[in-house]
Protein backbone atom coordinates (compact mmCIF):
# COMPACT_ATOMS: atom_id res chain seq x y z
CA UNK A 1 0.00 0.00 0.00
CA UNK A 2 1.39 3.38 -0.97
CA UNK A 3 1.91 6.06 1.62
CA UNK A 4 -0.54 8.96 1.70
CA UNK A 5 0.63 12.08 -0.08
CA UNK A 6 2.16 14.56 2.37
CA UNK A 7 1.02 18.17 2.45
CA UNK A 8 2.87 20.28 -0.06
CA UNK A 9 5.44 22.69 1.36
CA UNK A 10 6.81 25.04 -1.25
CA UNK A 11 10.17 26.76 -1.23
CA UNK A 12 9.91 30.56 -0.88
CA UNK A 13 10.97 31.13 -4.50
CA UNK A 14 7.94 29.22 -5.79
CA UNK A 15 4.64 31.01 -6.34
CA UNK A 16 2.00 28.49 -5.20
CA UNK A 17 -0.74 30.05 -7.28
CA UNK A 18 1.25 29.34 -10.45
CA UNK A 19 1.11 25.61 -9.75
CA UNK A 20 -2.63 25.83 -9.10
CA UNK A 21 -3.17 27.81 -12.28
CA UNK A 22 -1.13 25.28 -14.25
CA UNK A 23 -3.28 22.40 -12.98
CA UNK A 24 -6.42 24.38 -13.73
CA UNK A 25 -5.23 25.40 -17.22
CA UNK A 26 -4.35 21.83 -18.13
CA UNK A 27 -7.75 20.59 -16.96
CA UNK A 28 -9.54 23.27 -18.95
CA UNK A 29 -7.43 22.66 -22.05
CA UNK A 30 -8.33 18.95 -21.99
CA UNK A 31 -11.96 19.72 -21.08
CA UNK A 32 -11.75 17.94 -17.76
CA UNK A 33 -13.59 18.89 -14.54
CA UNK A 34 -11.59 20.61 -11.80
CA UNK A 35 -12.70 20.93 -8.17
CA UNK A 36 -11.58 23.04 -5.24
CA UNK A 37 -12.24 21.73 -1.72
CA UNK A 38 -12.02 24.46 0.91
CA UNK A 39 -11.52 23.80 4.63
CA UNK A 40 -11.79 26.37 7.42
CA UNK A 41 -10.63 25.26 10.87
CA UNK A 42 -11.84 26.40 14.27
CA UNK A 43 -9.80 26.86 17.43
CA UNK A 44 -7.08 24.24 17.96
CA UNK A 45 -3.48 24.12 19.22
CA UNK A 46 -0.53 23.88 16.87
CA UNK A 47 0.03 20.14 17.36
CA UNK A 48 -3.61 19.35 16.65
CA UNK A 49 -3.52 21.52 13.53
CA UNK A 50 -0.46 19.66 12.29
CA UNK A 51 -2.23 16.32 12.81
CA UNK A 52 -5.31 17.66 11.03
CA UNK A 53 -3.18 18.80 8.08
CA UNK A 54 -1.72 15.32 7.73
CA UNK A 55 -5.21 13.86 7.99
CA UNK A 56 -6.45 16.09 5.17
CA UNK A 57 -3.44 15.20 3.05
CA UNK A 58 -4.03 11.49 3.58
CA UNK A 59 -7.48 11.84 1.97
CA UNK A 60 -6.02 13.31 -1.23
CA UNK A 61 -4.62 11.74 -4.37
CA UNK A 62 -1.04 12.34 -5.44
CA UNK A 63 -2.30 14.48 -8.30
CA UNK A 64 -4.11 16.82 -5.90
CA UNK A 65 -2.48 19.95 -4.54
CA UNK A 66 -2.96 21.05 -0.92
CA UNK A 67 -2.17 24.62 0.09
CA UNK A 68 -2.39 26.34 3.46
CA UNK A 69 -3.13 30.00 4.05
CA UNK A 70 -0.66 32.01 6.10
CA UNK A 71 -3.20 32.33 8.91
CA UNK A 72 -2.98 28.54 9.42
CA UNK A 73 -6.77 28.20 9.59
CA UNK A 74 -7.68 27.78 5.94
CA UNK A 75 -6.77 25.07 3.46
CA UNK A 76 -7.64 24.47 -0.17
CA UNK A 77 -7.23 21.22 -2.08
CA UNK A 78 -7.01 21.62 -5.86
CA UNK A 79 -8.26 18.45 -7.51
CA UNK A 80 -7.90 17.86 -11.27
CA UNK A 81 -10.30 15.45 -13.02
CA UNK A 82 -12.67 15.62 -10.06
CA UNK A 83 -16.39 16.12 -10.54
CA UNK A 84 -18.74 17.71 -8.00
CA UNK A 85 -19.74 14.30 -6.59
CA UNK A 86 -16.10 13.35 -6.01
CA UNK A 87 -15.36 16.69 -4.34
CA UNK A 88 -18.31 16.25 -1.95
CA UNK A 89 -17.15 12.72 -1.15
CA UNK A 90 -13.69 14.13 -0.35
CA UNK A 91 -15.36 16.65 1.96
CA UNK A 92 -17.06 13.81 3.82
CA UNK A 93 -13.74 11.98 4.25
CA UNK A 94 -12.10 15.12 5.60
CA UNK A 95 -14.93 15.66 8.08
CA UNK A 96 -14.84 12.04 9.26
CA UNK A 97 -11.09 12.24 9.93
CA UNK A 98 -11.07 15.69 11.49
CA UNK A 99 -9.90 14.43 14.92
CA UNK A 100 -12.82 16.22 16.58
CA UNK A 101 -11.44 19.57 15.41
CA UNK A 102 -14.28 21.95 14.49
CA UNK A 103 -14.09 22.65 10.78
CA UNK A 104 -16.21 23.58 7.80
CA UNK A 105 -15.74 22.10 4.36
CA UNK A 106 -17.08 23.33 1.02
CA UNK A 107 -16.63 22.55 -2.65
CA UNK A 108 -16.86 24.16 -6.06
CA UNK A 109 -16.33 22.57 -9.47
CA UNK A 110 -15.37 23.92 -12.88
CA UNK A 111 -17.32 24.63 -15.03
CA UNK A 112 -20.53 24.22 -13.00
CA UNK A 113 -19.83 26.82 -10.30
CA UNK A 114 -17.27 29.22 -11.80
CA UNK A 115 -15.24 29.70 -14.96
CA UNK A 116 -11.99 31.11 -13.54
CA UNK A 117 -9.82 29.88 -10.69
CA UNK A 118 -10.22 32.82 -8.31
CA UNK A 119 -14.01 32.61 -8.50
CA UNK A 120 -13.81 28.85 -7.99
CA UNK A 121 -11.82 29.38 -4.78
CA UNK A 122 -14.31 31.98 -3.58
CA UNK A 123 -17.20 29.63 -4.36
CA UNK A 124 -15.65 26.78 -2.37
CA UNK A 125 -15.05 28.95 0.71
CA UNK A 126 -18.52 30.47 0.44
CA UNK A 127 -19.92 26.94 0.36
CA UNK A 128 -17.90 26.11 3.47
CA UNK A 129 -19.12 29.23 5.26
CA UNK A 130 -22.70 28.36 4.33
CA UNK A 131 -22.30 25.03 6.10
CA UNK A 132 -20.98 22.76 3.37
CA UNK A 133 -24.19 22.48 1.41
CA UNK A 134 -24.34 22.27 -2.37
CA UNK A 135 -22.60 25.02 -4.31
CA UNK A 136 -24.40 27.49 -6.60
CA UNK A 137 -26.24 25.73 -9.40
CA UNK A 138 -25.00 26.13 -12.95
CA UNK A 139 -28.28 27.73 -13.97
CA UNK A 140 -27.99 30.25 -11.14
CA UNK A 141 -24.30 31.11 -11.44
CA UNK A 142 -24.73 34.88 -11.67
CA UNK A 143 -26.73 35.24 -8.46
CA UNK A 144 -24.47 32.67 -6.82
CA UNK A 145 -21.39 34.73 -7.56
CA UNK A 146 -23.03 37.84 -6.13
CA UNK A 147 -23.74 35.90 -2.94
CA UNK A 148 -20.15 34.71 -2.84
CA UNK A 149 -18.82 38.25 -3.14
CA UNK A 150 -20.94 39.36 -0.20
CA UNK A 151 -20.01 36.40 1.98
CA UNK A 152 -16.28 36.26 1.47
CA UNK A 153 -13.67 38.36 -0.22
CA UNK A 154 -10.59 36.26 0.57
CA UNK A 155 -8.63 34.14 -1.88
CA UNK A 156 -5.21 32.57 -2.24
CA UNK A 157 -2.37 34.75 -1.01
CA UNK A 158 -0.79 36.42 -4.02
CA UNK A 159 2.87 37.29 -4.22
CA UNK A 160 3.67 41.03 -3.95
CA UNK A 161 4.76 41.01 -7.61
CA UNK A 162 1.36 39.72 -8.77
CA UNK A 163 -0.56 42.18 -6.60
CA UNK A 164 1.63 44.99 -7.88
CA UNK A 165 1.05 43.91 -11.50
CA UNK A 166 -2.75 44.08 -11.08
CA UNK A 167 -2.50 47.50 -9.39
CA UNK A 168 -0.08 48.75 -12.04
CA UNK A 169 -2.41 47.74 -14.89
CA UNK A 170 -5.37 49.50 -13.31
CA UNK A 171 -3.24 52.58 -12.60
CA UNK A 172 -2.03 52.55 -16.20
CA UNK A 173 -5.62 52.40 -17.49
CA UNK A 174 -6.61 55.43 -15.43
CA UNK A 175 -3.43 57.36 -16.24
CA UNK A 176 -3.74 56.62 -19.97
CA UNK A 177 -7.38 57.72 -19.89
CA UNK A 178 -6.44 61.00 -18.21
CA UNK A 179 -3.47 61.65 -20.51
CA UNK A 180 -5.48 61.05 -23.68
CA UNK A 181 -8.61 62.90 -22.51
CA UNK A 182 -7.73 65.97 -24.67
CA UNK A 183 -8.02 63.63 -27.67
CA UNK A 184 -10.99 61.39 -26.87
CA UNK A 185 -13.23 64.00 -25.20
CA UNK A 186 -13.47 66.28 -28.29
CA UNK A 187 -13.73 63.22 -30.54
CA UNK A 188 -16.62 61.88 -28.47
CA UNK A 189 -18.43 65.21 -28.77
CA UNK A 190 -17.87 65.60 -32.52
CA UNK A 191 -18.89 62.03 -33.38
CA UNK A 192 -21.97 62.19 -31.14
CA UNK A 193 -23.01 65.45 -32.81
CA UNK A 194 -22.50 63.97 -36.30
CA UNK A 195 -24.63 60.91 -35.47
CA UNK A 196 -27.37 63.08 -33.97
CA UNK A 197 -27.42 65.39 -36.99
CA UNK A 198 -27.64 62.45 -39.39
CA UNK A 199 -30.63 60.96 -37.51
CA UNK A 200 -32.07 63.43 -34.93
CA UNK A 201 -34.70 61.01 -33.58
CA UNK A 202 -32.39 58.02 -33.18
CA UNK A 203 -30.06 57.23 -30.24
CA UNK A 204 -26.38 58.14 -30.43
CA UNK A 205 -25.05 55.20 -28.44
CA UNK A 206 -25.59 51.48 -28.83
CA UNK A 207 -25.45 49.67 -25.47
CA UNK A 208 -25.02 45.91 -25.64
CA UNK A 209 -24.63 43.14 -23.06
CA UNK A 210 -21.14 41.64 -23.26
CA UNK A 211 -19.32 38.83 -21.44
CA UNK A 212 -16.48 39.91 -19.17
CA UNK A 213 -14.10 38.31 -16.73
CA UNK A 214 -15.39 35.09 -15.21
CA UNK A 215 -18.36 35.03 -17.59
CA UNK A 216 -20.11 37.95 -15.88
CA UNK A 217 -22.26 40.10 -18.15
CA UNK A 218 -21.97 43.89 -18.30
CA UNK A 219 -23.27 46.67 -20.51
CA UNK A 220 -20.72 47.88 -23.06
CA UNK A 221 -21.18 51.11 -25.03
CA UNK A 222 -20.45 51.87 -28.68
CA UNK A 223 -21.49 54.60 -31.07
CA UNK A 224 -24.54 53.53 -33.08
CA UNK A 225 -23.39 52.57 -36.56
CA UNK A 226 -26.45 50.66 -37.78
CA UNK A 227 -30.09 51.27 -38.55
CA UNK A 228 -32.34 51.29 -35.45
CA UNK A 229 -33.85 47.82 -36.05
CA UNK A 230 -30.53 46.14 -36.90
CA UNK A 231 -30.89 43.42 -34.24
CA UNK A 232 -34.44 42.58 -35.35
CA UNK A 233 -33.42 41.96 -38.99
CA UNK A 234 -30.13 40.21 -38.14
CA UNK A 235 -31.66 36.77 -38.70
CA UNK A 236 -32.55 37.74 -42.27
CA UNK A 237 -28.84 38.02 -43.11
CA UNK A 238 -27.49 35.10 -41.06
CA UNK A 239 -26.89 33.01 -44.19
CA UNK A 240 -24.47 35.64 -45.51
CA UNK A 241 -22.13 35.51 -42.50
CA UNK A 242 -18.55 34.74 -43.53
CA UNK A 243 -17.57 33.58 -40.03
CA UNK A 244 -18.78 30.48 -38.20
CA UNK A 245 -21.33 30.68 -35.40
CA UNK A 246 -21.37 32.26 -32.85
CA UNK A 247 -19.66 35.04 -34.81
CA UNK A 248 -21.60 37.16 -37.28
CA UNK A 249 -19.83 39.16 -39.98
CA UNK A 250 -21.01 39.92 -43.50
CA UNK A 251 -19.40 41.98 -46.23
CA UNK A 252 -21.08 45.30 -47.03
CA UNK A 253 -23.64 44.84 -44.27
CA UNK A 254 -26.75 46.76 -45.47
CA UNK A 255 -27.68 47.55 -41.88
CA UNK A 256 -24.65 49.84 -41.45
CA UNK A 257 -25.16 53.56 -42.04
CA UNK A 258 -22.86 55.68 -44.19
CA UNK A 259 -21.31 57.39 -41.17
CA UNK A 260 -21.20 54.03 -39.41
CA UNK A 261 -18.94 52.58 -42.13
CA UNK A 262 -16.37 55.29 -41.52
CA UNK A 263 -16.54 54.83 -37.75
CA UNK A 264 -16.12 51.06 -38.06
CA UNK A 265 -13.30 51.35 -40.56
CA UNK A 266 -11.33 53.49 -38.12
CA UNK A 267 -12.64 51.67 -35.00
CA UNK A 268 -13.83 55.01 -33.60
CA UNK A 269 -17.20 53.43 -32.89
CA UNK A 270 -15.49 51.76 -29.89
CA UNK A 271 -14.52 55.09 -28.30
CA UNK A 272 -17.39 55.25 -25.74
CA UNK A 273 -15.86 52.18 -24.07
CA UNK A 274 -13.54 54.59 -22.28
CA UNK A 275 -16.40 54.89 -19.79
CA UNK A 276 -16.33 51.10 -19.28
CA UNK A 277 -12.60 51.44 -18.59
CA UNK A 278 -13.16 54.19 -16.02
CA UNK A 279 -15.77 52.00 -14.30
CA UNK A 280 -13.33 49.09 -14.12
CA UNK A 281 -15.43 46.80 -16.35
CA UNK A 282 -12.82 46.90 -19.10
CA UNK A 283 -9.14 47.64 -19.58
CA UNK A 284 -7.55 49.49 -22.48
CA UNK A 285 -5.88 46.26 -23.60
CA UNK A 286 -7.23 42.74 -23.24
CA UNK A 287 -9.43 40.15 -24.97
CA UNK A 288 -12.44 41.72 -26.66
CA UNK A 289 -15.67 40.93 -24.78
CA UNK A 290 -18.10 38.79 -26.77
CA UNK A 291 -21.78 39.57 -27.20
CA UNK A 292 -22.67 35.89 -26.71
CA UNK A 293 -22.81 34.53 -23.17
CA UNK A 294 -20.26 32.25 -21.51
CA UNK A 295 -22.60 29.27 -21.95
CA UNK A 296 -21.82 29.45 -25.69
CA UNK A 297 -18.11 28.86 -25.08
CA UNK A 298 -16.52 25.44 -25.29
CA UNK A 299 -14.72 24.55 -22.08
CA UNK A 300 -11.20 25.24 -23.43
CA UNK A 301 -12.34 28.63 -24.73
CA UNK A 302 -13.12 29.92 -21.24
CA UNK A 303 -9.38 30.65 -20.86
CA UNK A 304 -10.04 34.12 -22.33
CA UNK A 305 -12.31 34.88 -19.36
CA UNK A 306 -9.38 34.82 -16.91
CA UNK A 307 -8.72 38.55 -17.35
CA UNK A 308 -10.68 41.78 -17.70
CA UNK A 309 -11.66 42.41 -21.37
CA UNK A 310 -10.12 45.26 -23.34
CA UNK A 311 -11.01 48.04 -25.74
CA UNK A 312 -8.30 46.71 -28.03
CA UNK A 313 -6.24 43.55 -28.04
CA UNK A 314 -3.75 41.39 -29.84
CA UNK A 315 -6.22 40.07 -32.41
CA UNK A 316 -7.29 43.62 -33.28
CA UNK A 317 -3.77 44.35 -34.52
CA UNK A 318 -3.00 40.86 -35.85
CA UNK A 319 -6.16 39.39 -37.36
CA UNK A 320 -8.76 42.17 -37.24
CA UNK A 321 -12.24 41.14 -38.44
CA UNK A 322 -10.89 38.40 -40.68
CA UNK A 323 -10.10 36.02 -37.80
CA UNK A 324 -12.41 33.17 -36.78
CA UNK A 325 -13.30 32.91 -33.10
CA UNK A 326 -10.89 30.02 -32.42
CA UNK A 327 -8.02 31.93 -34.04
CA UNK A 328 -8.87 35.07 -32.08
CA UNK A 329 -9.04 33.05 -28.91
CA UNK A 330 -5.54 31.66 -29.44
CA UNK A 331 -4.30 35.23 -29.86
CA UNK A 332 -6.13 36.17 -26.64
CA UNK A 333 -4.44 33.31 -24.78
CA UNK A 334 -1.08 34.38 -26.24
CA UNK A 335 -1.74 37.89 -24.87
CA UNK A 336 -2.70 36.54 -21.44
CA UNK A 337 0.53 34.53 -21.27
CA UNK A 338 2.68 37.53 -22.31
CA UNK A 339 0.76 40.39 -20.73
CA UNK A 340 2.77 43.26 -19.30
CA UNK A 341 2.60 47.04 -19.34
CA UNK A 342 5.25 47.15 -22.05
CA UNK A 343 3.23 44.74 -24.21
CA UNK A 344 0.08 46.83 -23.59
CA UNK A 345 1.85 49.98 -24.77
CA UNK A 346 3.04 48.14 -27.90
CA UNK A 347 -0.52 47.01 -28.70
CA UNK A 348 -1.89 50.53 -28.12
CA UNK A 349 0.70 51.98 -30.53
CA UNK A 350 -0.16 49.38 -33.15
CA UNK A 351 -3.87 50.12 -32.60
CA UNK A 352 -3.22 53.82 -33.24
CA UNK A 353 -1.57 52.84 -36.54
CA UNK A 354 -4.63 50.74 -37.44
CA UNK A 355 -6.88 53.77 -36.85
CA UNK A 356 -4.73 55.96 -39.10
CA UNK A 357 -4.15 53.26 -41.72
CA UNK A 358 -7.06 50.81 -41.32
CA UNK A 359 -6.68 47.35 -42.83
CA UNK A 360 -9.66 45.23 -41.95
CA UNK A 361 -12.31 46.78 -39.70
CA UNK A 362 -15.93 46.04 -40.61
Amino acid sequence: MSKPAPPLHLVPQTDPIELCELLFALSRRHEQPFSVVAVTVGEADGRTLEQLERSIASALRRTDLLLRWTDGRRYAAFCPSTRAEGAKELCQRIRSSSLAVPLRCGTATFPEHALVLDDLIDAAFADAQAGGGPGPAATDRASGLLRIRRLLNSRLERTPERRFAALAKRSFDLAFSAATAPLWLPALGLIAAAIKLSAPREPVFFPQERTGRGGRRFRMYKFRTMIPNAEQVKADYAHLSRLRWPDFKIENDPRITRLGRLLRKTSLDELPQVFNVLRGEMSWVGPRPTSFAAETYEIWQTARLDVIPGVTGLWQVEGRARAEFDERLRLDIAYIDRRSLRFDVEILLRTAREIVQPRGGH
